[in-house]
């Protein structure tokens, strides 16, 4: 009998922790790969990214990269995006009075939000 689509399935999965205790653990189903670590940020890397940038992004810009490892390309321009959205949004704080300038607001700060959760940042 199938099940349901897209409600089927996966409620009761096991960890590979609770494989191991239970016996049942099998390395073709359950091993994950563990993706490879990406390279220390070197410094052209490093200054191309906060080249250019206001004083506010680029304050932000550097305590990220100064606070979390493994940086990619891709991770490196949402940061350098990221910190120019602060600015933005910084900007627009001090230009409160227009409705405009609301919905603005409330744009920049999806955006800036979006920004945030594509760094996929860890805490060490």
């Amino acid at each position: 009998m199938a099940g349901t689509p897209g409600r089927s399935g996966g409620g009761n999965r096991l960890s590979t922790e609770q494989h191991l205790l239970a016996g049942t653990f099998r390395r073709d189903r359950h091993l994950q790969p563990i993706p490879a670590p990406l390279p220390p940020l070197s410094m052209p890397d490093r200054r191309r990214t906060l080249q250019g940038l206001p004083p506010t992004a680029h304050r932000i810009a550097k305590g990220l990269l100064d606070n979390f490892d493994g940086w990619s390309p891709a991770a490196l321009a949402v940061c350098r995006s990221y910190g120019l959205s602060c600015e933005r949004l910084e900007r627009l704080e001090k230009l409160q009075s227009d409705p405009d300038d609301l919905r603005l607001l409330h744009a920049e700060i999806r955006t800036n939000l979006s920004l945030l959760k594509a760094l996929d940042l860890e805490v060490r």
